[in-house]
């Protein structure tokens, strides 16, 4: 069975097989409702091969790892452990500041963008 996915089959922008086209919305006279009020059609895929997407996740996954990986060692693990020489592995251990500043961005990030949601909310229904 060949795949109906592959681009070659299955042109870029074209509905999947068997996708329900989005609702439409219309005004109250039966008119349809202008493009600015449209909803994005949730239908049609990526034009990508899967296996790309799936590179592409992975390398986001590993990225992720090798981040928290860092970012434990920097923050707890260099300051349990004994000198070690390297003049950069013992400047990590000896800092204070910036291995406990770093990872505490994350969290007052999602706070920023949780308040800046919250505000464009409260003025647009307001």
């Amino acid at each position: 069975m060949q795949n109906l996915l592959h681009p070659e089959w299955y042109p870029c922008g074209a509905p999947l097989p068997g996708a329900a086209s989005p609702p439409r919305l219309q005004a109250m006279d039966g008119r349809p409702a202008p493009a600015l009020f449209r909803l994005p059609s949730l239908a049609r895929k990526s034009c990508a091969p899967p296996q790309l997407l799936l590179r592409w996740g992975l390398l986001l996954v590993c990225i992720g790892v090798v981040g928290f990986g860092v970012v434990l060692y920097a923050s707890l693990l260099s300051k349990l452990l004994p000198p070690s020489g390297a003049p950069f592995l013992d400047a990590v251990r000896r800092d204070w500041y910036y291995s406990l500043v770093v990872p505490l961005t994350g969290p007052v990030i999602v706070a920023a963008v949780y308040f800046h949601w919250l505000s464009m909310k409260l003025f647009k229904h307001a």
